[in-house]
């Protein structure tokens, strides 16, 4: 567990570190940035949350977010 604690921070450290170097534009359209979309996916990998998306998680998604980045097919509204 501990390994996986590890390896979750790392991965969110460099998917923060790239976003982050992106303009607005660049971040908030449609992008083909395919070495941060890769990093999305390791993290769903290792989620230690199972089935995050089910209703007893819904709670901890509620609030206020703000969108950093749009992968390809995210429509932006």
């Amino acid at each position: 567990m501990i390994k996986d604690d590890a390896t979750r921070l790392s991965l969110k450290t460099e998917l923060l570190q790239r976003v982050e170097v992106l303009g607005l534009q660049q971040a908030l359209f449609p992008s083909t940035e395919e070495s941060i979309d890769e990093i999305v996916r390791q993290l769903e990998s290792i989620n230690p949350t199972e089935h995050p998306l089910s209703p007893q998680h819904l709670p901890s998604l509620l609030g206020e977010w703000q969108l950093v980045y749009a992968s390809r097919g995210t429509v932006v509204t």
